[in-house]
């Protein structure tokens, strides 16, 4: 490689190129070439002195900041993705894990102990991004209405799309989860979800489009039973590690103490509108990118992976897919489908009163925000969830008396 000038490995270093980047990019300016692999690009850069600018105080700054937003238990690998894809920093596991070492060292000690494996890996075969895509539900927190559903792709392991609502609902399901990953990256080939009610719409317009799909020779849809929708079993236990299961201690504690009552309406809708509000925000703004950003042993980063199969789907148009209100009328006149529409979980008793419902959600946000009470629950730090939740109580009922 000497005959490539030193000043230009060098920028491509200082740009955060990986050694493979850099090798890619050295075959497109010198076709027909040997000796650009990214093992001698390895080579060059270390005998050079070519390691990368960043400093480890930045990098520590960095997974600082990660730690206080997502808790204790991301190891190297997801950490990678969470600054990867917060902080643009393309760091080797190594130096992340270093970080780990030096900014939590009690948090690390905690995850070093942990060693036991989630699930029991199986034969799995999906050639393409879109091939099969994984939809699936987590009820860890039902019984606080909280529940997520998540698509994940069965060939990149790369989530799609995710949303938390209050119970299990066929038009959120479809128009948050299916209908986004749809117009964002094409017609899915297949659908592969358990036999719940809840995907019946979705499933409807699956087969509805299923004449607009590439590939032809598999069944639009397939559902089989929840214990083999494993690409996506791994996932959760991301979200239960990381947003459930601190949530739910917390839930369960204050239920125990007796700070509020689930069998009363009211109650139960004050309680799963924060928790719900704070899971969504753990989902959305930490799991599903440091997912999509993560290096998986023997497979690769997720979203590299789509990235290099992403044209092999049907793409639609967005008016192609049908909005939430023409999938309703689709799947009641084609298949004489019925659904149930409820997306409630309790009562609230300001719903139809705007004035006060706003003075309820002005008087809450200038107190809360869900990104530092999830950044407080997942640092075992309860006081913030506890109070949201009490305070939201109190002003529902408070108002409540001027109906």
């Amino acid at each position: 490689m000497d005959f490539v000038d030193e000043a230009y490995i060098s920028s491509l270093i200082d740009e955060q190129k990986t050694h493979l980047e850099i090798s890619e990019i050295l075959k497109r300016s010198y076709p027909n070439t040997r000796g650009l692999s990214e093992r001698s690009v390895r080579r060059y850069c270390k005998a050079k002195d070519f390691t990368s600018r960043i400093k480890q105080s930045k990098i520590d700054e960095a997974v600082s900041r990660a730690v206080e937003k997502v808790g204790p238990t991301y190891g190297r690998k997801m950490m990678k993705g969470y600054v990867s894809y917060n902080d643009g920093l393309k760091v080797s596991q190594k130096r992340i894990a270093v970080s780990l070492r030096t900014v939590a060292p009690i948090y690390h000690q905690q995850k070093q102990t942990d060693t036991a494996r989630k699930t029991n890996p199986i034969p799995y075969r999906a050639d393409y991004f879109g091939h099969k895509l994984h939809i699936d539900q987590n009820e860890k927190l039902a019984m606080y209405g909280v529940t997520h559903v998540v698509a994940i792709d069965g060939h990149s392991r790369y989530v799609t799309a995710g949303a938390t609502m209050y119970i299990k609902n066929n038009i959120i399901i479809y128009d948050k989860v299916y209908r986004k990953s749809v117009i964002e990256f094409g017609l899915i080939d297949q659908v592969r979800v358990d036999h719940g009610r809840e995907f019946f719409l979705m499933l409807g317009i699956q087969e509805y489009l299923s004449h607009l799909r590439t590939n032809q020779t598999i069944s639009c849809y397939r559902q089989t039973q929840s214990k083999k929708n494993l690409p996506i079993e791994r996932f959760w236990c991301e979200v239960n590690n990381r947003i459930n299961y601190p949530l739910k201690s917390i839930l369960v504690n204050m239920d125990n103490n007796q700070q509020f009552n689930m069998d009363d309406n009211i109650d139960r809708f004050c309680v799963s509108w924060v928790a719900r509000n704070v899971a969504e925000y753990g989902l959305q703004n930490t799991c599903i990118p440091s997912w999509n950003h993560h290096p998986i042993a023997g497979r690769g980063v997720p979203l590299i992976i789509r990235q290099a199969t992403n044209n092999r789907i049907k793409q639609v148009a967005n008016n192609a897919v049908p909005s939430s209100d023409e999938a309703i009328m689709i799947y009641r006149d084609v298949y004489n489908g019925r659904l149930n529409e409820s997306t409630s979980y309790g009562v609230d008793p300001l719903a139809n009163h705007l004035e006060l419902f706003q003075s309820r959600s002005n008087g809450f946000n200038s107190l809360y925000t869900f990104e530092n009470i999830f950044s407080s629950v997942v640092n075992n730090n309860s006081y913030q969830m506890e109070q949201a939740v009490l305070y939201f109580l109190s002003e529902t009922r408070r108002l409540m008396q001027s109906i």
